[in-house]
């Protein structure tokens, strides 16, 4: 599979935050999206994101997302 642009990342952040219903097709939105983005946690910063960043927009949630680095303890 080809790795999503930041254009598509962006675009499917939107649709899993405006999509009001079907759980298989926002499954399906979220494992695309962490098929792309390094963060394991990409439903957390989406659903349940950190105090003060409850109005990020999919822009930012994506940049937020690549940013993340994981290592080791």
């Amino acid at each position: 599979m080809e790795r999503l642009t930041q254009e598509e990342m962006i675009a499917l952040v939107e649709r899993v935050i405006r999509h009001g219903g079907d759980e298989d097709q926002i499954s399906e939105w979220l494992d695309q999206l962490a098929r792309g983005i390094p963060n394991p946690h990409i439903g957390d910063l989406i659903f349940w994101p950190a105090k003060g960043e409850e109005d990020l927009t999919a822009e930012q949630i994506v940049d937020k997302a690549m940013q993340y680095r994981p290592f080791a303890l």
